[in-house]
């Protein structure tokens, strides 16, 4: 795929021949966006340290209904989320090194190794799942940008700010670009140039910010030292959902919308 401009519109070129113009190009293509690379050129993504071997299981009594849990320990951590039609969504996290090779005998001797232990019910999570669909996820994330656009192209989503997951703000954040971008083109009378510097100017700062603290998340949550993620441990524990809550809404009320 490639991407071309000219004073007046934008046309992407696909992979299959077709083509499609219009006023302006939005990248929400990815950590790997090709859109990217026409409006800064080539930008490697940065490993966080972690790794996240996710999947689907049946849930069978496994977690209550509507009720998500997280489960943090020994610089590692796992979440459950039930899904419809009796299903959980399953997510354990820790630090690998980059390009590590699949330990002898799998993914699930591997999450047995570090997660085994664990309370009801991760051990039966580790049992359940078919090893063949399990995803096992490298995380990386984006250096701060030059800029977004180039004159009528723009960039949105992971393929502008792409994060580490443990703020949970990945999607978030597309979202707000999305509506930014989107009041900004629909409000300028200066064209579509305007409109992407206005979009830009109202988000970049945000989103690299949310880029910054979920890494620093990262480095705190799983650490190898325990010291570094004790002491988070000891926050978490001495404080409420509701204190959760509130620390969570802060996030959002310093966006646009707040």
């Amino acid at each position: 795929m490639r991407v071309e401009q000219t004073a007046s519109d934008a046309t992407a070129h696909f992979e299959d021949g077709r083509t499609a113009t219009g006023d302006l190009v939005v990248g929400a293509d990815g950590i790997h966006s090709v859109i990217r690379r026409a409006v800064v050129g080539e930008v490697e993504p940065r490993y966080s340290g972690m790794v996240n071997w996710v999947g689907l299981i049946a849930n069978n009594g496994l977690q209550p209904e509507h009720t998500g849990s997280e489960f943090l320990g020994e610089g590692k951590r796992c979440g459950l989320l039930p899904l419809a039609g009796n299903r959980v969504y399953f997510g354990f996290a820790a630090a690998v090194d980059k390009g590590a090779p699949l330990p002898e005998g799998g993914r699930r001797r591997q999450l047995r190794e570090l997660f085994g232990g664990w309370p009801a019910p991760i051990p039966a999570v580790i049992e359940r799942f078919d090893e063949a669909e399990l995803k096992y996820l490298e995380i990386h994330d984006l250096p701060p940008l030059m800029h977004w656009s180039q004159g009528r192209l723009t960039l949105l989503g992971d393929a502008a700010h792409a994060t580490a997951p443990t703020l949970g703000q990945g999607g978030c954040q597309a979202m707000e670009d999305a509506i930014l971008l989107a009041r900004c083109l629909g409000s300028t009378t200066l064209g579509v140039p305007d409109g992407l510097a206005r979009y830009e100017a109202k988000r970049k700062a945000r989103a690299e910010m949310i880029v910054a603290r979920s890494r620093q998340k990262v480095a705190t949550l799983h650490a190898a030292d325990p010291t570094v993620y004790g002491e988070f441990y000891a926050a978490i524990k001495a404080s409420s959902v509701a204190e959760t809550m509130r620390a969570q809404e802060e996030l959002l009320e310093e966006g646009p919308f707040g």
